[in-house]
C-alpha cells in the first residue's frame, strides 16, 4: 500500500443501531471517523466520490472483544453508509493467533486449527501465543500491513433485520 491512516479507538465504540444522527456526531470517536473518511450523511453518491481511502479496515483483536468491536462498527457503517460495503470497501485485518519463531524465521498463524497442524513441524521454535494487537511487536505490524490478511464484508438483502438481531438491546 502507497498510503494508509490509522484511526485509534479507545475501546469499544458506541453501538449505533438504536441512536439518531445526531446523537452519533455527539459522540467525539463517530465524528472523528466520519470527518477523517469524508463522509455525508445521506450521500452515498458523495460519500463513494468523496471518501478519502479506498479500502477501510478494522484492525481489531482477533478475540471475542475483538469480534463485539467488529461488529459494532459493521453496525455503524452498515445502518449510515451501507454503500462502501455495496463498493467493496469494508474489511477487517486477520492478525496471527501464534507466531513461531528461530531466529530470524517467523511464522504467522491465523487459526489454532492451522497451527495444530503444523505444531509437529516446529521442534526448536519459540512460540508466541497472540493475545491481541497490543502483543505484537513492530516488525509483526510491518508484515501485516505489507502482507495483509484481509477478509471483506459485504451486505445482502435484509441485512439490517440481521443486525437487528444482534445488536438491538430488546434481543
Amino acid at each position: 500500500p502507497v498510503n494508509m491512516a490509522c484511526y485509534q479507538l479507545r475501546g469499544k465504540v458506541k453501538n449505533t443501531l438504536n441512536l439518531s444522527k445526531e446523537d452519533i456526531v455527539n459522540n467525539i470517536e463517530l465524528r472523528e471517523i466520519i470527518a477523517v473518511l469524508g463522509l455525508q450523511f445521506n450521500d452515498p453518491k458523495g460519500n463513494l466520490k468523496n471518501c478519502k481511502f479506498g479500502k477501510i479496515i478494522f484492525g481489531t483483536d482477533m478475540d471475542h472483544d475483538g469480534n463485539h468491536i467488529c461488529g459494532l462498527l459493521l453496525t455503524f457503517f452498515a445502518k449510515n453508509f451501507p454503500e462502501l460495503f455495496i463498493d467493496g470497501r469494508i474489511y477487517r485485518a486477520i492478525s496471527p493467533i501464534v507466531i513461531a519463531a528461530k531466529g530470524d524465521n517467523e511464522l504467522f498463524y491465523y487459526t489454532i486449527e492451522e497451527f495444530e497442524q503444523d505444531k509437529k513441524n516446529l521442534k526448536g521454535y519459540d512460540l508466541a501465543y497472540i493475545k491481541g494487537l497490543g502483543s505484537l511487536e513492530d516488525h509483526h505490524y510491518d508484515q501485516m500491513l505489507n502482507n495483509q490478511r484481509l477478509m471483506q464484508f459485504t451486505i445482502q438483502e435484509n441485512y439490517m433485520e440481521n443486525i437487528r438481531v444482534w445488536f438491538d438491546k430488546s434481543t
